[in-house]
């Protein structure tokens, strides 16, 4: 970390004076330090993948197009372009539907995928997805639709011959914890990072599953916990 920290400053003394490193330095020492985790759960395919109803009388599907402004209404950071350019990539939404109306939303992802939580954008093998960005319409939490739905997309995509998934989740948020563990999701390790000064360096650590594409890794930069090429846009 100091090394680098070096070279920045010794470019920016060439390329901006001593006024530019003074700059720089006090932006640096602005920032607050700062560390994130999030806990790694992976589900294995089998035919042993529960079947799980919810409380309510909801159905699952797929996105439809007729679909999209709904999703948006209730995910407004998924723009109808950021839609488009994720189905492009391969990247499925699923929805809970009471009534007609949407009550859940999920996304599959595939072959990368992207935490902004976390600033990281990760690779995922031909084996494997990401289950991700949940949503319950909040009067219709606590009705089993987080699970049932993980259970309605694990089949499907079993069937679809990927091996297993991956779920990245806040190591205190007890209800998503117990959602995943019912349909049958395993605490495979941890994924994260620190940041001092403006320098982040990330960890990661695994056994027995995660991440095919993501070997362990403790405070390094993020180019070498992931692939630079990743990085940049969220699909």
């Amino acid at each position: 970390m100091c090394g680098g920290i070096i070279r920045r400053a010794l470019y920016t003394y060439q390329t901006e004076g001593l006024r530019g490193v003074w700059r720089k330095s006090r932006n640096r020492l602005a920032k607050q330090p700062q560390y994130r985790r999030l806990l790694v759960l992976e589900l294995p395919f089998t035919d042993a993948l529960p079947i799980i109803e919810p409380k309510v009388p909801a159905t699952f599907e797929e996105l439809a197009p007729a679909d999209v402004d709904e999703l948006i209404a209730l995910r407004p950071y998924l723009t109808r372009w950021v839609i488009e350019q994720r189905l492009e990539a391969g990247h499925r939404f699923y929805v809970a539907k009471l009534h007609g109306r949407i009550v859940h939303t999920r996304l599959v992802a595939v072959n990368k995928a992207y935490i902004g939580y976390l600033k990281l954008a990760f690779p995922l093998s031909p084996r494997e997805v990401y289950f991700g960005e949940a949503y319950t319409v909040p009067e219709f939490r606590r009705q089993g639709l987080h699970s049932a739905c993980l259970s309605f997309v694990s089949r499907l995509m079993r069937q679809s011959g990927y091996h297993h998934a991956i779920a990245l989740v806040y190591p205190r948020n007890r209800p998503a914890l117990r959602s995943l563990e019912k349909v049958g999701f395993r605490r495979r390790g941890i994924i994260g990072f620190v940041s001092l000064l403006g320098a982040y360096r990330y960890f990661y650590w695994a056994r027995q599953g995660g991440f095919d594409r993501l070997d362990n890794a403790l405070f390094v930069p993020r180019g070498r916990l992931v692939p630079a090429e990743l990085q940049g846009q969220i699909w």
